[in-house]
């Protein structure tokens, strides 16, 4: 089914390692319906955690693109790894979409990864949303990260669901905009009587409607004026606020026991930017800058954000459609070689799982398969308007091993595997070093390495071991001296 670009939402899931962004997504895929039972990181049975390194280590190491589709509206949810040996992923991730949803564990709070992906949100001007996830355990403490949130990222933070532990134990959600209050039983929704937390109410809805009125004059006078705002005001107040970046909004609820996943959905499609709105700046031949809309009519415009090398398929490359289409057999301009690829049949993607699609419609996340010369960071066009999109920044690599071979003759293989893996991961360097005769491969961190040694055994059979490399040490001559010296020679 193809979706219009006002019906499509392209989210990035990013926070630290281990706070629930893979469940979250699984949670939300179920939900929708696409899948028939909920898998489990433990068990290595999500959507998004497909290669079977992820699953041994029980973490995301690669980003993976997972579309949930709810009542009309295509979120294309990007699942990034929160390892921070595996940033490439959020790197590639953040340059296709519109806005990110910052993941918070409530059990240990605002992490270092949750800062890194607020960060990157602000670096790349992108709308922001936090969820609070694992909302229902004993030890999660809403309030104590609202003001960590609020002490770290300023005052655009503005909550609008919050929990509160009923007599027995269970937890309910108040939805500030409504003012209801809602608990889940197995996943379905109850309306409740409104929770009493006291002076806290009155503090929260204050705080929003604050923040709302300062995004537009007319909610800033009926603010003053002291008369309360109606529910779309509130909406479409908040949803003004994200796209500027003057609100970022709080969510909170527990995936694994799906509680208060459809008040985020419904506010998902409802506060976060639709590509529709989003214009994008790119260059042409001169390097003078041309501004993109999302119109289908518009000539072609895709964007490579992620290429993975397959052995089976050969290489696939991730596109985001910034304007135009994308259909089977149009030929389309690289516009940093200027070479010519022709698309093969588009294909829409769900974790390991791709599907024959049409076409790949404007705003929309797709992939192709057997492009010749595209890699991560290149823009493919129309003939008729040749532009160029910045280049994603990647992080460079810092930790350097020597490669040895385990098997005789697998030398030749070594270079080749790797040049496929490269292209795959940016942050991976691999260099012959002329002096200590040694191939060096360079990459983010220990665990990052020993999964490019697991990828190269089990995706192109080739067993490598690593080891210090030798330093080649250099002397300098400091000073001019004079000296005399006698060579004696011996005969006979």
């Amino acid at each position: 089914m193809e979706y219009a670009s006002k019906d499509i939402r392209n989210i990035l899931v990013a926070g630290h390692a281990g706070c629930g962004k893979t469940t979250l997504t699984e949670s939300l895929l179920y939900l929708s319906g696409a899948t028939e039972r909920m898998g489990r990181v433990e068990d290595g049975t999500t959507a998004s955690d497909f290669d079977p390194e992820e699953a041994r280590r029980k973490a995301s190491l690669n980003s993976s693109v997972i579309p949930v589709e709810s009542n009309g509206t295509k979120f294309n949810l990007i699942d990034v790894p929160g390892l921070f040996d595996f940033e490439t992923g959020a790197a590639e991730g953040i340059t296709a979409a519109e806005s990110v949803l910052i993941c918070v564990s409530g059990r240990s709070g605002v992490t270092v990864g949750a800062e890194k992906a607020y960060k990157l949100a602000l670096k790349n001007n992108k709308a922001r949303m936090v969820f609070v996830t694992k909302s229902d355990l004993e030890n999660s403490d809403y309030f104590k990260i609202l003001e960590q949130l609020k002490i770290k990222f300023g005052p655009s933070i503005c909550p609008c669901v919050v929990p509160a532990r009923l007599d027995d134990g269970t937890v309910a959600y108040i939805n500030l905009f409504s003012q209801k209050a809602f608990k889940y039983e197995s996943g379905k929704q109850v309306q409740i009587d409104l929770p009493d937390i006291g002076h806290r109410f009155e503090g929260l809805i204050q705080a929003m409607y604050e923040a709302i009125a300062e995004t537009d004059e007319t909610l800033m006078e009926k603010f003053f004026e002291g008369e309360p705002f109606t529910t779309e005001e509130i909406v479409t107040g908040m949803a003004a606020g994200v796209r500027t970046g003057q609100i970022t909004p709080v969510f909170c609820g527990s995936a694994v026991n799906l509680q208060a996943l459809d008040m985020l959905l419904y506010n998902m499609h409802k506060l976060l930017p639709s590509p529709e709105h989003n214009s994008v700046l790119a260059e042409n031949a001169n390097g003078e800058p041309v501004e993109l809309t999302c119109a289908e009519a518009a000539p072609t415009v895709a964007y490579v954000f992620k290429t993975v090398a397959d052995p089976f398929v050969g290489k696939l490359s991730y596109l985001r459609v910034v304007s135009g289409k994308i259909t089977a057999g149009a030929s389309l301009v690289n516009a940093r070689t200027g070479e010519t690829e022709k698309m093969g049949k588009p294909l829409t993607v769900l974790g390991k799982k791709q599907t024959e699609a049409e076409s790949i419609g404007a705003g929309d996340i797709g992939a192709v398969a057997k492009l010749v010369s595209a890699k991560t960071g290149d823009t493919l066009c129309d003939a008729s308007r040749v532009v160029k999109l910045p280049a994603p920044v990647f992080p460079k690599p810092s930790l350097f091993m020597a490669v040895t071979v385990a098997k005789k003759g697998d030398e030749g293989k070594i270079s080749s595997a790797l040049a496929r893996l490269m292209e795959e991961d940016p942050t991976l360097s691999y260099v012959n070093n002329a002096e200590t005769h040694q191939q060096i491969i360079g990459g983010l961190g220990e665990q990052h390495l020993d999964v490019v040694k697991a990828k190269l055994k089990n995706k192109f059979g080739v067993e490598i071991g690593l080891e210090a490399p030798r330093i080649a040490y250099r002397e300098s001559i400091r000073k001019a001296c004079q000296k005399q010296g006698r060579h004696k020679k011996q005969t006979g």
